[in-house]
């Protein structure tokens, strides 16, 4: 970390974030700084791309600060967004790691095995940690955010949500969203940056990992388990976890990105209700959520992360469905020498969409509501099942 330098000046609160700062810790610091408008927003020594040309464009209208410009010694709050991990605030915890610090924490992620100490703030597994600020904000009387404010913290839900598709995402999410947009938050300006596209070296890196990718079924679920190394730091990983996801429309996709020789960067995502990205990365103290996790490794090989997950992938995920998980239960069935209108009767007891037809107890057939309402149309009401029904079926 810098040392403030000489005459820095010392706030007594600060709002800091994450190391490698994404959009919605961006959105979140952008809106803490209006639940504590005496606290200094510090920022992280390292940025991902997309926040860093923010920053360029808004450090000086939002008063954000380096923690080389302001002295961190002297404070005495730390307002800590998108993260409850000791671990992730990096260089910026050793100056406030003091027993007189009072510590206010919002955090959407589950929790952490080295959590800072509890002393305000608010902590729930939700779609994204700027719609905890904004809630808190909603609540606040007197003067609101201004609509470029409004537009950041909505980038950094739309960014941590996926435009508010991801299972992930809550109705309060959504509701953040809407009270951000009654206060001029400007979707065209969200749209745009969001579908900005990958830099250079992203889609090199891209087109590289769909060649090398070679997808697996694992326990029915399609996985993309795959990595690469690079001869430079390249930021964004997790939009090119992405972006090979939907190439090849995975249920699941692993990356390892080992930078330089030095780091080796994991991505993992995860579509699947019951899946556990978090316990999957463990070995390399991951954070972030059950189906959206990342990790890095000093000085292990990208090939090392890749068989660990080959080999343990289907200990995270949710067991192939079975039939029985499927299936109607009890089992209705009707024989071939009913009439329709007894079958359609069922149907509207039971309110199944078709039954199994048995004849003399052993299984005939299938027959659906479709087919014996049509039946029922023609004025077939009379008719057997055994004359509408579907036969055969594989035991």
């Amino acid at each position: 970390m810098s040392k403030p330098g000489p005459g820095a000046p010392a706030p007594e609160a600060v709002v800091v974030t994450h190391i490698h700062t994404d959009l919605d810790a961006f959105g979140s610091l952008v809106a803490a700084r209006h639940l504590y408008p005496s606290a200094v927003p510090v920022l992280q020594p390292t940025l991902d791309p997309q926040v860093r040309e923010l920053v360029a464009v808004y450090r000086d209208a939002l008063g954000l600060r380096t923690a080389g410009e302001v002295d961190l010694r002297g404070a005495r709050r730390a307002v800590v967004v998108d993260t409850r991990s000791r671990g992730r605030l990096g260089t910026l915890l050793a100056p406030l790691d003091r027993p007189e610090v009072e510590w206010v924490v919002f955090d959407h992620h589950p929790p952490a095995a080295d959590e800072l100490p509890v002393g305000g703030g608010r902590r729930e597994v939700r779609g994204s940690c700027a719609s905890l600020l904004v809630e808190a904000l909603a609540a606040l009387p007197g003067p609101s955010v201004s609509p470029v404010e409004a537009t950041l913290i909505a980038l950094g839900i739309y960014a941590d949500t996926d435009a508010l598709r991801l299972p992930s995402t809550t109705a309060a999410d959504v509701r953040a969203v809407a009270w951000l947009l009654e206060r001029g938050a400007d979707l065209a300006f969200i749209t745009r940056w969001m579908e900005g596209g990958l830099s250079q070296a992203q889609r090199t890196l891209l087109e590289r990992l769909i060649v090398q990718a070679a997808p697996q079924e694992v326990q029915g679920a399609v996985a993309v388990v795959v990595g690469a190394c690079t001869d430079a730091y390249i930021g964004g990983i997790a939009d090119v976890a992405d972006r090979l996801q939907g190439v090849f429309d995975a249920d699941v996709v692993v990356l390892a990105v080992e930078m330089a020789g030095k780091r080796t960067q994991i991505v993992a995502r995860s579509r699947l209700d019951g899946a556990d990205m978090r316990g999957l990365l463990a070995p390399y103290r991951a954070q972030g959520h059950l189906r959206a996790a990342s990790a890095h490794a000093e000085g292990l090989p990208w090939q090392t992360v890749v068989a660990h997950v080959d080999a343990h992938l289907g200990q995270h995920l949710p067991p192939e469905p079975r039939a029985e998980d499927l299936m109607s239960s009890p089992v209705r069935t009707i024989e071939a020498c009913a009439p329709v209108q007894e079958a359609v009767r069922l149907l509207g007891d039971h309110g199944h969409s078709g039954l199994v037809v048995t004849r003399q107890g052993r299984l005939a057939g299938v027959v659906s509501r479709r087919d014996l309402e049509r039946a029922a149309r023609h004025g077939l009401v009379a008719t057997e099942v055994r004359h509408v029904m579907t036969p055969g079926a594989v035991t």
